[in-house]
């Protein structure tokens, strides 16, 4: 078993790009670069929240809100600013979640049910 990559959209309020993703089921909420949050003009929903990471460590960051195109689904997500370069974005719970994504660790793969909300 390892870790589920795959190639997603980000997209923000400037532009959008194809992006290489880890999915994380350990992480509430996904990452993204600065760099790439400020290419993409993601808008910033908080200044700075407090994480409490799997180790115990605790750390703030920025948080800000896009969308992520998965498998042609288009979904709002939120991120947390990472100082880390690599991967560029992390998929984090909320949003697998949130569109209905079902990880398969033994095959390394994922599926996406695409759960938009009817009004």
């Amino acid at each position: 078993m390892g870790d589920i990559k795959d190639e997603i959209t980000v997209v923000g309020l400037k532009s959008k790009k194809p992006v290489q993703a880890l999915f994380d089921t350990g992480a509430d909420i996904g990452r993204i670069t600065k760099k790439l949050a400020d290419e993409l003009g993601m808008m910033q929903i908080h200044p700075g929240r407090t994480f409490s990471l799997g180790n115990g460590r605790k750390i703030k960051a920025a948080i800000v809100g896009g969308f992520v195109n998965i498998k042609g689904c288009q979904f709002p997500a939120f991120f947390a600013i990472s100082k880390k370069e690599t991967p560029p974005v992390t998929i984090g719970l909320s949003t697998m979640q949130s569109m209905g994504i079902e990880l398969d660790p033994q095959k390394e793969t994922y599926s996406v049910r695409c759960n938009i909300p009817k009004l």
